[in-house]
């Protein structure tokens, strides 16, 4: 076989490699967005117990003006509150995000961005919520994502919109 040959072999080899790499690097880290769809299924469906479940047990939880707490059942029970106030007055709870960075350290990611909370009834947007992010999230042993940190404040309606 010529050296030509055994070249062109070894490149072809080694960008298949490379992409094989990539891809499986990829596949791993995709899912982590899937956290965002069930965060947002959540809200729509006032699914406090799905919304439990997308964080760790001691997660920490940072929100504007108070202590850093770290026990989910503490943090969320507002959420709970809301969840509950939103059904009772016939409100739709629609939540959407726009990641502005997300950055892997391994089993880990953080993501930076800003989020939209609408309160909806049938006649259209009754509140509105605009805020910014940072989420610390870790891969689990069964391959999910759950949150570690997640801390946010108000933003204004430019940095969602992206204006």
């Amino acid at each position: 076989m010529s050296s030509k040959k055994v070249n062109m072999k070894i490149r072809i080899s080694v960008i298949v490699l490379t992409l094989l790499i990539i891809a499986v690097q990829s596949c791993g880290q995709q899912n982590m967005g899937d956290i965002y769809v069930k965060f947002t299924e959540a809200y729509q469906n006032k699914d406090f117990a799905l919304l439990q479940s997308l964080y760790e047990d001691d997660a920490y939880y940072l929100s504007p003006g108070g202590k850093i707490l770290n026990d989910k059942n503490v943090f969320l029970a507002p959420i709970k509150a809301m969840f509950d106030d939103a059904a009772e007055k016939g409100l739709d709870l629609h939540m959407t995000f726009r990641i502005v960075q997300r950055d892997y350290y391994g089993e880990a990611a953080v993501d930076i961005g800003y989020y939209k909370l609408d309160r909806m009834n049938k006649e259209g947007v009754q509140g509105r919520s605009i805020g910014k992010f940072i989420t610390v999230a870790r891969k689990q042993v069964d391959g999910s994502w759950r949150f570690r940190a997640d801390a946010f404040s108000d933003a204004p309606e430019e940095g969602f919109f992206g204006n």
